[in-house]
């Protein structure tokens, strides 16, 4: 019997409610049999059955591999291949490499021919789940920085200092503002954009909602480039320009933490963002928006995009994005 993705994951789901105790075949048919099932501490595997013992692959992202001689077992199925998924947030994608090594089996010519075909399915794997991890670690990278990049601004449009800034960074904490000052009733919003960009994404209505407080618009324009700057060189140059170091250290590690970017890890500190302009707008009453009041009831998880030629008569400030030297 075949089974779909949905029916794969409707059963790793049954089965955490008697963890370790069910397991069920992906389709009987296949010369080397494939079995669904969750482990004792409720992880969705995939266990291939072998009549020789099968090499370990590569380190998996998100999957753990492990090998193993059954006892009292067949010779037909004396070994096992076992691949536990690790990261419940892809539990879609393991049960689309289910089905691929079912078909990767069905259609090999012996059961070596299947092995290896495993073996070519798992290198696959490997190279989409990283290039896919990769370009959304980039992703929330991209905005970290320039949210981090916007604290020089503005620190210099309001005169409050690096570290009270870095205390009001609320982006990782999925506040509706970037950075919110309750004190003095306003908040500031970040876009980061490439230089060619003619549209500004909004998230939410609640985003540029200024029934609470007042709100200025940041639009950072940033592009990846290898003589530009780098993450933990941007942290640097905010604790050159604070009184209280190891205080913006704390706040930007938190956020940071919070949005799973660690900034000693290869990709975070090696990526380089050069800043062309950054450009600051007012989000007056007559601002063209979307406010949370204007959204009807049962409209949900709604998000525009702005103009940037539209909104050009609410800048404020718009210039070349500069780091002065620490005093």
């Amino acid at each position: 019997m075949r089974y779909r993705i949905d029916e794969i994951i409707s059963f790793w789901r049954e089965g955490l409610r008697y963890p370790g105790q069910t397991n069920r075949e992906l389709d009987t048919s296949l010369q080397l049999p494939v079995v669904l099932g969750c482990t004792a501490e409720g992880l969705p595997y995939a266990m291939l059955l072998t009549d020789s013992r099968p090499k370990v692959p590569k380190r998996m992202e998100a999957i753990d591999v492990r090998v193993g001689k059954r006892s009292g077992a067949g010779p037909s199925e004396a070994w096992s291949l076992t691949f536990i998924l690790q990261d419940q947030s892809l539990v879609h994608a393991f049960a689309e490499i289910c089905l691929a090594f079912a078909e990767r089996i069905a259609e090999a010519s012996s059961k070596d021919a299947a092995l290896r075909q495993i073996y070519v399915t798992v290198d696959q794997w490997q190279r989409l789940l990283k290039s896919g991890r990769d370009a959304d670690v980039v992703r929330i990278l991209r905005g970290a920085f320039g949210e981090l990049a916007s604290i020089f601004e503005i620190s210099e449009r309001t005169g409050k200092s690096i570290e009270d800034i870095c205390a009001s960074w609320t982006g990782p904490y999925e506040r509706p503002q970037d950075f919110i000052f309750p004190d003095d009733g306003s908040a500031w919003e970040v876009k980061t954009v490439r230089p060619a960009a003619e549209c500004i994404r909004i998230s939410s209505p609640e985003q540029l909602d200024t029934s609470r407080y007042s709100i200025s618009l940041i639009v950072v324009e940033m592009k990846e480039n290898a003589d530009g700057l780098t993450l933990p060189a941007l942290v640097d140059a905010l604790r050159g320009q604070s009184s209280d170091p190891s205080t913006v250290t704390g706040y930007i590690d938190d956020g940071l933490s919070k949005l799973g970017l660690s900034i000693y890890s290869g990709l975070v500190s090696q990526t380089t963002f050069e800043i062309s302009r950054i450009s600051v707008y007012a989000v007056r009453s007559d601002f063209p928006r979307m406010e949370a009041k204007d959204v009807p009831e049962n409209v949900l998880d709604l998000t525009y995009s702005l103009n940037r030629g539209r909104i050009r008569p609410f800048m404020l400030h718009t210039g070349v994005f500069q780091i002065k030297d620490s005093e």
